[in-house]
């Protein structure tokens, strides 16, 4: 059922109102339900695209200057990745690709490239003048759909057989700096840290040990949802089919009837109608609604998992994992069980 259609038998009940308020009410509505709870029609997957990296010839850094500069080994590697996935560079924080100089130096993010052999960093370069070996790789991640994107449920790596959960989705900076505070750590990713939100607002992530080695990792994840849209307008956006109509409408009601009190003494057709009254009894109706789309969206899906004891790392632990990690800090020093 489109949005106007929702919106027109909105109308028809509240005098006075028109298509564009209809419209607000009804999303509104529509977003009082989207974050009522973890919805199974507001789950997806999608890729993240993490690339081998890149080391090839030599890179000329300048303290003071955003400017790198790659020889010609560098700079025909740099050529060809300039319109991958991810590309070379991106202004847009999570999208394109990390510069440092050797391991253990400060990373930088690359936000533009001339096409022949220069990289701009997105801030000024704070170390020695130098031309050396280097690294572009990719350590910092935008979601899969970052415009609705509410949190990851997990992250799996198809190439290996295991999956990012629990606390391992959601560390923090404080975290990663006490464990690898260099950033040294490198292989394939099995901690997903919350790292710094995009311009637009958008989180970003920081996956560790930084991942060098093309691999398939397949984020499951929960959106926000976006608005209803009307006819003709994409992306679009409809009511899923296990939501009834008669919960989006109640809840468009008690949002409705908020409207008309205050604008009785606007429209004479609103007076007359305890209009208190009329978003109470909405309420009654939505509260039963909600709670039946609850049970039945359980019954469809189980989105809560928690897991095992004795399972707790979420990813393969070996004896020369657990020698060469400071697997206290992880396990007992960050609040393991």
């Amino acid at each position: 059922m489109p949005l106007d259609q929702f919106a027109g038998e909105l109308i028809g009940g509240f005098p006075g109102l028109d298509i564009l308020t209809a419209r607000n009410l009804v999303n509104k509505a529509w977003l009082d339900i989207r974050e009522d709870g973890l919805w199974s029609w507001l789950t997806a997957e999608g890729p993240l695209a993490v690339p081998n990296v890149v080391s090839a010839g030599l890179a000329t850094v300048t303290n003071g200057s955003p400017l790198v500069v790659g020889d010609a080994t560098a700079a025909a590697v740099w050529i060809t990745l300039a319109l991958a996935n991810p590309p070379l560079a991106s202004p847009l924080l999570g999208q394109g690709r990390q510069f440092r100089i050797g391991t253990g130096s400060p990373i930088y993010n690359i936000i533009a490239f001339d096409g022949v052999n220069t990289i701009t960093l997105d801030r000024n370069y704070g170390e020695s003048s130098l031309t050396m070996n280097y690294q572009i790789y990719r350590s910092y991640y935008a979601p899969p759909t970052p415009q609705d994107f509410l949190r990851y449920m997990a992250i799996t790596n198809i190439g290996f057989a295991y999956t990012i959960s629990g606390k391992f989705l959601t560390f923090n900076q404080e975290q990663l700096d006490r464990m690898d505070p260099q950033r040294g750590s490198q292989g394939d990713a099995y901690v997903n840290a919350s790292y710094r939100t995009a311009a637009d607002g958008s989180p970003v992530y920081e996956m560790w040990p930084a991942p060098v080695n093309t691999n398939a990792y397949i984020g499951f994840y929960q959106k926000r949802g976006l608005d209803m849209t009307p006819a003709g307008v994409t992306p679009a956006v409809d009511l899923p089919i296990t939501l009834s109509k008669s919960l989006l409408m109640s809840r468009a009601e008690y949002r409705a009837a908020l409207w008309a009190a205050k604008n009785v003494n606007r429209y004479r057709d609103l007076a007359g109608i305890n209009w208190f009254k009329v978003r109470a009894e909405a309420l009654v109706e939505y509260n039963k609604n909600i709670l039946d789309a609850r049970r039945q969206d359980f019954e469809i899906f189980k989105n809560t998992w928690i897991i095992p004891k004795g399972t707790y790392m979420g990813f393969p632990v070996d004896a020369a994992f657990m020698q060469s990690h400071d697997v206290d800090i992880m396990y007992s020093g960050l609040g393991g069980m």
